[in-house]
């Protein structure tokens, strides 16, 4: 964050703020001394941020043994134990995550933690209706309370300034216009709607440690991306980004969710790998699982290299025209054996050219999509950027 923008004291102070906030989403719990240390704020601006922020209701102070796990907090000083604060657990969000085979409901607090208990799935159905009725009927065991918003993981091509999902080759029922609506109204809650793909983005950057500008590429029924550059989401003047998935790879002839024919999702999706690896080991019914457990156990075969050599020069097309050098893996490609990540980014280095003069690379990572929901919602609802919320204003 460009510190540097906020001029006014009052800007000062809530960048302050989001600072030593995001910190603790981060963190998961620490103490003042180790929160001053982390944001470089002085200590005593500090303390006066976590007690303006425990007196609004976004942290609690805690002992050690019922905080939720975090990084490391520093031992005591003369046996007295630290003074540990987190983000507030009696706060609540409600998350969605609608997707292809499922949509899920639960509670979540505000530091990122779901209420098992509290969480729903259904099937995916055919319509928004049907999907609005299992909605009301779960509500009050999803969160009995009003939350502070209802956060929506969303597939396919999101107009955030409508709050409309404008196109969703995979789920095209989520394309009704009073969709995202009906889910703030249930609650009595503002809505914050992210893009499925740049929340696992929101989330890989919100964990900590990731680089300053990369691209997230999700393998999961579809092919996904995200692109941060220089600690923010791309913004585009067209509410369209990092589809990745729909790519053409010429060789390839099968149709697509979205109307085209070979795009790299029908080949590196679930039921692209699954097809392919059906008719190369003539296996007409063999299911997701036994895909997953054959690659798991015989390595990355003949069958699969082909499907990792497209993805490759796909990802490295991207690289070439984006500049970026750091390319993060989310999903159940990646996750079918340690080889298929260093054979992607051989790939990407063979094809991308300024791999001629620097290192390109490619890592996978665990799926943080409730973590990056939350991230939004900081960043939309709880504490907004003076910058941010102007905008929005004027779109």
């Amino acid at each position: 964050m460009n510190f540097a923008m906020y001029v006014h004291p009052s800007d000062l102070r809530l960048a302050n703020t989001r600072r030593v906030y995001r910190s603790l989403l981060a963190a998961g719990r620490s103490s003042r001394a180790d929160l001053a240390r982390r944001t470089g704020l002085s200590a005593v601006t500090t303390g006066k941020v976590v007690d303006q922020l425990i007196e609004g209701g976004l942290l609690e102070e805690v002992d050690l043994q019922s905080a939720p796990t975090g990084r490391t907090v520093s031992a005591p000083v003369m046996g007295r134990p630290p003074r540990v604060v987190c983000l507030s657990r009696r706060a609540r969000f409600v998350a969605v995550q609608l997707g292809a085979r499922e949509c899920s409901l639960m509670s979540v607090s505000l530091g990122g933690q779901i209420d098992a208990p509290s969480r729903v799935s259904v099937p995916s159905p055919k319509r928004a209706e049907l999907f609005l009725e299992a909605v009301a009927e779960a509500k009050d065991s999803v969160c009995p309370q009003q939350p502070l918003a209802v956060l929506v993981s969303v597939p396919g091509v999101l107009d955030e300034r409508q709050n409309r999902v404008l196109f969703s080759p995979n789920l095209r029922w989520t394309e009704h216009a009073e969709l995202l609506p009906a889910l703030g109204r249930a609650w009595s809650a503002p809505v914050v709607a992210v893009q499925e793909v740049q929340s696992l983005a929101l989330g890989h950057q919100a964990f900590g440690g990731a680089p300053e500008s990369f691209l997230l590429i999700e393998f999961t029924d579809g092919v996904g991306g995200a692109v941060v550059t220089n600690g923010r989401l791309l913004e585009s003047p067209f509410p369209m980004s990092g589809e990745i998935g729909h790519i053409r790879v010429p060789t390839v002839q099968r149709r697509c969710g979205c109307g085209n024919d070979g795009c790299l999702e029908t080949l590196a999706g679930r039921p692209g790998l699954i097809e392919t690896f059906r008719t190369s080991l003539r296996k007409p019914r063999a299911t997701w699982q036994d895909v997953s457990n054959h690659v798991a156990s015989s390595g990355v075969e003949s069958w699969l290299r082909d499907t990792i050599e497209a993805t490759g020069m796909v990802i490295a097309g991207a690289v070439n025209l984006l500049g970026l050098r750091e390319v993060v893996a989310v999903g159940e490609l990646t996750e079918m054996h340690p080889d298929v990540i260093l054979r992607i980014e051989d790939a990407v280095r063979r094809h991308a050219l300024c791999s001629r003069f620097a290192q390109v690379n490619c890592r996978a990572a665990p799926g943080r999509r409730i973590l990056g929901l939350v991230a939004a919602a900081t960043d939309r609802v709880l504490l907004p950027e003076p910058a941010l919320v102007a905008t929005r204003a004027a779109g």
